[in-house]
């Protein structure tokens, strides 16, 4: 019984998809570490672990032989410089402390590990087939590569290359549907873990009627939730699609997911709950059964009413709301009812956008959302504010925050790269649309995330250093497969041992 045991479960296939899982939850588990540490040194450290940890995946997945001697003759010349720089330029732990000099030792450690990949990306050929394919979404993320070195110098060390070298690697559909199911399962059991280690250590620790817990210091803490309600209904999406369905998958993800919805209503993040809803409204116009067009059409038009029901109901909730405070001014209102009040009172007529207006209503919904993308959208330059402080000595950057992904970058990297963040966004946005039509199972995981990333963006300021960030960057390579060149699609079910 022990041997049939070993050789059903203790294969090389299923080792592979353990560390691989593993490799992510240790990614995901680094990222949230970084997004809750008040100081920006333990932020840098972090990241740049989750980056090492990315970088090992890639080399894994790159499978470079050792035949390929020029690869591993860069690796280890890098790596002898790297140690004869720091001994020359005394770069140690007494004189930078132990935390500036693990950053900056992880920092060269990922160029060395760069130029390694880029050795092996020129000696196996790939560089014709990349650029005759003329990908797209590589491109863009190349000339976003550019803006982030030109604003932001060595601190884009840890974005750009380990996700450039990723992006360069050549997949097959069938493997790469594999690798997102470890990313999703990996995901789940960071969140799994933070979350449950947050509720026995502060079940108690709330503020203004939110959930902090222990590691919920910042907004991104919903959204980091709201990540793993996505990872289960990938799964979900996946079983439905599936040409044979295996009913049994589906028990696992529709149990699971109920633990990451509680998670996102406790903590009350209304940016990740309105995302969540995109998510579930798009999930249910696209990701069918059926590959027609009439079917999608359809389904899309009751998306958009559901989403006018949703509008009204609040509506609705807001004049209930009203009405009971007017007959008892010292009800306690929740934190939600405390929002939706102003859309139909008094005190939701007046404020930034002049008497009358149904903005002002919508902007104390929003927190002052609207206001403040106002406002910071004035500070929008053609180049920049970190190009004009560079440049113009005593130039003082702008510290109000837009709570808006877009308008922010539309702020540090000017106009132009700002608007290349927004393009890059809603191609991947587009190009998922399409592919999940084509019921392709390579993009469904890229379709839910980024439909997800663009209402977190669109309401916070999660920068790139953050597991939503992260996952959009990592997800964007479904878009580099080409249909000629990835085989077959997956015909039976969803299991990653499949």
């Amino acid at each position: 019984m022990i041997d049939s045991i070993k050789k059903k479960w203790i294969t090389k296939d299923n080792i592979i998809i353990l560390a691989q899982v593993l490799i992510f939850y240790r990614i995901v588990l680094n990222l949230i570490y970084s997004t809750e540490q008040p100081y920006q040194m333990p932020k840098d450290f972090y990241f740049a672990l989750s980056a090492i940890w990315f970088t090992i995946l890639v080399f894994a997945m790159r499978k470079i032989p050792l035949t390929r001697k020029k690869v591993w003759i860069s690796l280890g010349s890098g790596t002898t410089f790297l140690i004869a720089y720091f001994l020359i330029a005394k770069i140690n732990v007494a004189r930078y402390g132990k935390l500036y000099f693990a950053v900056i030792l992880i920092y060269w450690a990922l160029c060395v590990a760069f130029i390694a990949l880029m050795v092996d990306f020129f000696c196996s050929g790939a560089v014709k087939k990349t650029f005759a394919e003329k990908k797209t979404v590589l491109i863009i993320f190349l000339a976003i590569v550019v803006c982030m070195f030109i604003y932001e110098g060595y601190s884009a060390i840890p974005v750009a290359l380990p996700i450039l070298a990723f992006l360069l690697t050549d997949i097959t559909k069938e493997k790469w549907v594999k690798t997102v199911n470890c990313f999703a399962i990996g995901y789940y059991l960071a969140f799994a873990q933070t979350m449950t280690k947050s509720l026995i250590q502060n079940p108690d620790r709330y503020q203004n009627g939110r959930y902090l817990g222990s590691f919920l210091e910042l907004e991104s803490g919903g959204a980091f939730c709201g990540g793993a309600v996505v990872c289960m209904l990938y799964f979900i999406a996946m079983f439905i699609i599936a040409e044979r369905k295996k009913w049994y998958e589906l028990v696992a993800p529709l149990l699971l997911i109920a633990y990451p919805i509680y998670a996102v209503a406790r903590i009350t993040s209304r940016s990740t709950q309105v995302s969540l809803i995109l998510v579930s409204l798009l999930f249910f116009a696209f990701i069918h059964r059926k590959k027609d067009r009439k079917t999608s059409i359809t389904r899309a038009i009751l998306a958009l009413s559901a989403t006018v029901v949703i509008i009204l109901a609040m509506y609705v909730l807001s004049i209930s709301i009203n009405k009971r405070v007017a007959s008892n001014s010292d009800i306690e209102l929740s934190y939600w009812e405390r929002h939706l009040a102003p859309l139909t009172s008094e005190r939701g007529r007046t404020g930034y956008f002049g008497d009358g207006s149904i903005l002002n209503s919508i902007d104390l919904l929003s927190s002052g959302r609207l206001a403040h993308w106002v406002e910071s959208s004035k500070q929008i330059r053609l180049l920049g504010h970190p190009f004009a402080a560079f440049y113009f000595p005593g130039y003082k950057i702008p510290t109000l925050s837009p709570h808006n992904f877009y308008i922010e970058w539309l702020i540090e990297y000017g106009i132009i790269g700002g608007c290349l963040i927004i393009v890059w966004t809603l191609y991947i946005a587009l190009m998922s649309i399409s592919r999940v039509l084509r019921h392709e199972k390579a993009g469904v995981m890229t379709f839910l995330w980024v439909f997800f990333s663009i209402g977190v963006f669109t309401f916070t300021c999660v920068r790139w250093k953050s597991p939503i960030s992260f996952g959009l960057l990592f997800l964007q390579y479904a878009l580099t497969i080409k249909n000629k060149d990835c085989g077959a699609e997956l015909e039976h079910g969803n299991s990653i041992t499949e």
